[in-house]
């Protein structure tokens, strides 16, 4: 049986932090990227899914750059 694939894009990253909230010191970039992480994992205990993320840090990507 095939896999069910899935691409979380993370968005932002970088010098594009995305809303930023100063009094909490909370960027956008910061939450995508903790949650993303945090729901890739848990899709790769589920052997029925193959996950990519198109990113795993604080960088900003461009459209060309490949899935991690």
């Amino acid at each position: 049986m095939d896999k069910i694939k899935l691409v979380l894009d993370l968005g932002h990253g970088g010098n594009a932090p995305g809303a930023v909230n100063p009094g909490f010191r909370l960027k956008e970039s910061d939450v995508n990227l903790n949650i993303g992480l945090i729901f890739k994992a848990i899709f790769d205990t589920h052997p029925e899914y193959k996950v990519w993320i198109t990113r795993t840090e604080d960088v900003p990507l461009s459209l060309s750059q490949e899935l991690i």
